[in-house]
């Protein structure tokens, strides 16, 4: 690829981290290949796991885990609550989803060598595929497009509300001295 093109999209995805709907964008791009990961995962162990060998299954159960400890890694990483105190650490996310991004392509990779032996064209396709979307995630959070660090604004105070258009009148005093068995 042109330097120059690369340029251009390093600046169009340094504009849209600026946008205020960013965070919702890196949530998005994170979720969707490991959407495919956890989908393919449970897939496979739903329309194959009769015939699927002992090894296949326990390496599904394996990258299902792991995808499941990103996705809860994820959602944390990027709360809203954690973004409003300018707690979010994208390094210590990116270096917190290595281990878990590895052990996914590790065992798929596994399965592959498995599911290729045994004839399992099938599944074999699908295994690919969490592959795919793995290394796709890994290259997600490796590339200069995911932002160090979110800049947080802080939020205006809105004027309070005017008063209702009618108004409640208190009670009229009392004297309970006047008050019949009061005394």
């Amino acid at each position: 690829m042109p330097e120059s093109i690369a340029h251009d999209k390093n600046d169009d995805s340094l504009k849209r981290m600026e946008d205020p709907n960013s965070l919702a964008h890196i949530r998005h791009t994170l979720h969707t290949p490991l959407n495919q990961i956890l989908g393919y995962a449970e897939m496979i162990q739903e329309e194959h796991g009769n015939t699927l060998p002992g090894g296949i299954k326990d390496e599904l159960k394996k990258i299902h885990t792991a995808g499941s400890q990103l996705l809860a890694m994820i959602q944390d990483g990027l709360a809203a609550w954690k973004l409003e105190m300018g707690k979010v650490d994208l390094n210590g996310m990116k270096l917190e989803a290595q281990t878990p991004l590895s052990l996914i392509v590790g065992f798929s990779e596994v399965s592959e060598e498995i599911a290729g032996g045994s004839g399992l064209d099938a599944v074999l396709a699908d295994l690919k595929k969490i592959t795919g979307a793995a290394k796709n995630l890994q290259a997600l959070f490796d590339s200069i497009s995911f932002p160090d660090s979110i800049e947080v604004q802080q939020k205006i105070a809105r004027e309070p509300p005017p008063p209702p258009p009618f108004s409640i009148a208190p009670p009229p005093e009392r004297n309970w001295n006047s008050c019949p068995g009061l005394s």
